[in-house]
């Protein structure tokens, strides 16, 4: 079940299923192409539901699977099999904590009962990227782990959470096809970064009502950068596909002993509608492959390209 929320003498106490991490770690998965520092929270968070689901599917076989290793007294099975009203002295029970058997050993056990072989290696190196960025300074490839995720761990988590209907894992079948998209976009850091980012402004244009949105697009645009220059307001938005993306240039000069000895213009752009950001590297990267993200449209391009290649600002001083 989902986390539920209760008080017991005054204290308010909530519990956590793997579905809260997984619904967590999807999002944070899509937002990371908007801001790459939550793929990190992505990891952790994926890592964390994927063994909490092993524990839960184990559990429901037999609950003395997820156990490290019974001890002497039984306390661990009698304690993990709710046996408080057959024993003598149910009170043992209170101080004892549930040790869990490891991530490998719960792979192994797994294995008996459910078809994921395949993915023990993937599931292997997310737990190893995972400890490496809880334990110390850790560091990540973010194309290696974009395609760990949505080759492999995503696709297992979709499969196995079909398993049980009442897990309540909430995530709409648009999003699972969004996951499956991303795998083609993919083929390196910018594109892979990039398909995250636009698909998770999509689902935030699909959020939207029907009222709000005309409103938006007729709203004014708004620059990322404070003091940049409108260019152009109306051009199609490769996430959203509304005519709101606005494109903006922003002119720096250099300055020696008074005098301008260069200029440079960095563009940018922006959409009212679904909050989509583009720097400049991939707005180059959306132009030079132009049908893919915004649609066979030469004049749309055009404006696109028209966007980037104002005249040089130096050549005003």
């Amino acid at each position: 079940m989902p986390s539920e929320a209760w008080y017991t003498s005054g204290n308010r106490k909530i519990q956590f299923s793997p579905s809260d991490f997984l619904e967590e770690a999807l999002d944070d998965f899509l937002e990371s192409g908007a801001k790459s520092s939550r793929i990190a929270s992505a990891v952790i968070k994926i890592a964390t539901g994927v063994e909490l689901l092993l524990k839960h599917y184990l559990e429901q076989i037999c609950p003395a699977l997820i156990l490290e290793k019974p001890d002497d007294a039984g306390l661990q099975v009698a304690k993990i099999f709710n046996l408080r009203k057959h024993m003598r002295s149910p009170r043992d029970l209170d101080a004892v904590e549930i040790r869990t058997a490891t991530f490998p050993i719960l792979l192994k056990r797994a294995t008996m009962f459910f078809d994921i072989a395949e993915a023990i290696p993937h599931l292997n190196k997310l737990h190893k990227i995972r400890n490496s960025l809880i334990h110390h300074r850790g560091t990540v490839d973010i194309l290696e782990v974009n395609l760990l995720l949505v080759q492999h761990i995503f696709p297992l988590v979709e499969r196995l959470s079909k398993l049980d209907k009442y897990l309540g894992l909430r995530i709409p079948l648009e999003t699972w096809k969004k996951i499956r998209e991303l795998e083609k976009s993919s083929v390196d850091a910018l594109s892979s970064q990039l398909a995250k980012k636009l698909a998770h402004h999509s689902r935030i244009f699909g959020k939207l009502s029907a009222k709000k949105i005309p409103l938006l697009v007729a709203s004014d645009p708004e620059t990322p950068i404070r003091g940049a220059d409108l260019i152009e307001s109306g051009l199609i938005c490769p996430a959203c596909k509304t005519e709101a993306l606005a494109a903006f240039q922003d002119f720096d000069a250099d300055v020696e002993d008074g005098e301008v000895i260069g200029a440079s213009m960095t563009p940018t752009m922006s959409c009212r509608v679904c909050g989509l950001e583009l720097a400049e590297d991939e707005i180059r990267h959306i132009i030079e492959n132009f049908e893919e993200y915004v649609g066979d449209n030469e004049e749309e391009e055009r404006f696109w390209i028209q966007s980037i290649t104002v005249d040089n600002p130096y050549d005003d001083y």
